[in-house]
């Protein structure tokens, strides 16, 4: 799952929590995430959802 926008990553850390084959992309902008690390389940992008949204089999957009 892609987290577009998905700021520090806390709505993707919960969904990886309840869900134990969950593995999470947070996309966000290089100075949201800068020096944040990732794991196994859960990792970190550089990236701008208006140019390019990682290839995933669901994408998570939230208001």
């Amino acid at each position: 799952m892609v987290d577009v926008g998905g700021g520090t990553g806390g709505m993707a850390k919960v969904m990886v929590e309840a869900c134990p084959g969950l593995k999470c992309v947070v996309l966000e902008l290089a100075h949201v995430i800068d020096g944040l690390k990732g794991d196994e389940k859960l990792s970190f992008v550089v990236g701008d959802m208006f140019v390019s949204i990682p290839r995933a089999d669901a994408v998570f957009l939230k208001v």
